[in-house]
């Protein structure tokens, strides 16, 4: 029995024991059951609007964890990885042209080439040039 139903079942009981209209304690009671029963609807339009709430955020959430693939363009196969280090180790490139350290992970290293995202400009590069020691964590 959710909370209105309550609410109904205790002003049914009121109503069946016919009480004296004209007692104080008959008037408190109808004030408490009408008390009862308008906080029992208010908390049933509270989880109404929470229900439609949560369906939002989840719908949010979904969008937000797609904008996050495209953006930083995780292929991970691990349904747990907080993103975008996926455990592999990064590298710093510094253009040649605008001078910026760009960040780099093997995956996009192994392409050979990228546009760099500052300036546009293309930067090749392979892996014999990597050594050990220029990994950033």
């Amino acid at each position: 029995m959710n909370l209105t139903e309550k609410a109904a079942y205790i002003k049914g009981l009121i109503e069946g024991i016919k009480l004296d209209d004209s007692k104080e304690e008959t008037k408190v009671l109808k004030s408490i059951v009408d008390l009862l029963e308008d906080m029992a609807l208010s908390i049933k339009d509270l989880e109404n609007v929470c229900e439609e709430h949560s369906e939002v955020i989840d719908e949010i959430d979904e969008n937000l964890a797609d904008v996050e693939d495209i953006v930083y363009d995780c292929n991970c196969e691990d349904s747990d990885c907080s993103c975008c280090d996926c455990d592999s180790d990064l590298y710093e490139v510094c253009c040649p042209n605008c001078e910026q350290v760009i960040k780099l992970n093997e995956d996009i290293i192994s392409k050979g080439e990228i546009g760099c995202p500052n300036c546009g400009e293309k930067l090749e590069f392979g892996f014999e040039d990597i050594s050990d020691d220029s990994s950033v964590d």
